[in-house]
C-alpha cells in the first residue's frame, strides 16, 4: 500500500469541561501530533500489524522539520516533498462526559507552480504494480485542475489501483478518469453529487439508508467502480458492477465511545491492508475495514485502536 498523504496537519486536541461559543475555554488537557488522514491510515494499519506501506508526505516547511521529529519515533518508510508555506492545523474538542466532538480543520498552504508535478514523479517512482495507492485527504490550496486526473493516469499506468478520499472540491479535479474505489461519508458524497463545497457537515440521520444508496448508485460507473458511502454508526451502502447492498455497522455502545475523529481512515486502513493480504476476500475486507473502524471510535487518537479489540469484533461480528 502506497499512502498518498499531500496536505498533513498537527492535530491539536483538547478536552473540555464544556464548550461554549464566544466564550474563554481552558482545557483539561490536550495533545499535539502529526496528523491528517494519510497519517491516520498509516497508524492504524501499523497498529493492525500491516507494516508493508509507504507513506508520502507534501510537507510544507513551516513547522516541517518539527512534524518530522515528532513522527521519526514511528520508523515510517517515509518520503517527503518539502514545500512552501505553512502546516494546517486541526483542532479537535472534546466535551467532558459527552458524545460531542467538535473539529475545525484548517486551511492548507498555498501550492507553488511544479509542486503537483513534483508529487507525481515521486509517485510514479514508489507505485508498485498491483498495489492499492491510497490519496487520502484533501489537496494543498491552489490545485491543479486535473490534479487527481493525472495521478489515476499514473497509478492505472503502472498496473495499480486508485482508492481515493477527498473533499468534494477536490473530487472535482478526476475530469474523466474513473477511479478504483472511494469511501466519501455520505454527506461528502452528496456535495459531490449536489455540487456543493461540503464545508460544513452537521450529522443528519434522516432516511440515512436510502440517501446512502441512492447516492452510491449515483457515482458509480461515473466517478469509480467501487463505491463505500459510509454513514458511521449506521453502515456502508457498497455499489459495484456485481451488487448494490446495505452493510449494517458494527454499533459501539454509548458507554465504550469515546470519538468518531479518524474512524473512516481506520475503516480505509483496515479494508486495504485486508484486501492486499487476501486478495479476493472483497466482503470480508470491508468487514475487517468496519471493525477497526468501530475499534477506533472506542478511542480519542485517530489511528491508536487496541487491535485485540478490532479482531474481538471482527470475529464476533459484532461490537
Amino acid at each position: 500500500m502506497l499512502i498518498l498523504s499531500p496536505n498533513p496537519c498537527f492535530d491539536a486536541q483538547f478536552w473540555v469541561k464544556d464548550l461554549i461559543p464566544g466564550s474563554v475555554v481552558r482545557s483539561l488537557e490536550n495533545t499535539y501530533t502529526p496528523g491528517g488522514k494519510g497519517l491516520n491510515v498509516a497508524k492504524a494499519a501499523t497498529t493492525m500489524g500491516n507494516t508493508n506501506f509507504r507513506l508520502l508526505v507534501m510537507l510544507p516547511k513551516v513547522e516541517g522539520s518539527l512534524f518530522k521529529e515528532l513522527l521519526a519515533p514511528e520508523k515510517y518508510d517515509v518520503t517527503y516533498l518539502d514545500i512552501e508555506g505553512g502546516i494546517r492545523k486541526a483542532i479537535l474538542v472534546n466535551k467532558e462526559n459527552s458524545l460531542e466532538n467538535t473539529v475545525i480543520v484548517g486551511k492548507g498552504p498555498d501550492m507553488q507552480t511544479g509542486d503537483w508535478d513534483k508529487y507525481l514523479s515521486l509517485v510514479k517512482e514508489l507505485v508498485r504494480p498491483g498495489e492499492i495507492v491510497v490519496e487520502m485527504g484533501s489537496l494543498a490550496s491552489n490545485y491543479p485542475s486535473n490534479a487527481i486526473e493525472e495521478l489515476a493516469k499514473i497509478v492505472h499506468d503502472k498496473g495499480a489501483k486508485l482508492l481515493v478520499d477527498t473533499s468534494p472540491a477536490c473530487f472535482k479535479t478526476r475530469g474523466s478518469a474513473i477511479l478504483d474505489f472511494i469511501t466519501p461519508n455520505l454527506d461528502e458524497a452528496e456535495a459531490l453529487i449536489n455540487n456543493t463545497s461540503g464545508d460544513v457537515y452537521v450529522v443528519d440521520d434522516t432516511d440515512i439508508e436510502k440517501r446512502a444508496m441512492a447516492a452510491a448508485e449515483k457515482l458509480y460507473g461515473t466517478v469509480a467502480h467501487t463505491v463505500m458511502i459510509t454513514t458511521g454508526k449506521h453502515g456502508i451502502a457498497l455499489k459495484t458492477e456485481k451488487e448494490h447492498v446495505w452493510i449494517p455497522a458494527y454499533t459501539v455502545s454509548d458507554s465504550a465511545f469515546k470519538s468518531s475523529v479518524g474512524a473512516g481512515d481506520s475503516f480505509v486502513s483496515g479494508f486495504v491492508t485486508y484486501l492486499e493480504q487476501n486478495p479476493g476476500e472483497f466482503e470480508s475486507a470491508i468487514r475487517f475495514g468496519m471493525s477497526t473502524a468501530a475499534a477506533q471510535c472506542e478511542t480519542f487518537e485517530p489511528g491508536n485502536l487496541k487491535k485485540d479489540r478490532a479482531l474481538e469484533i471482527f470475529k464476533a461480528g459484532r461490537a
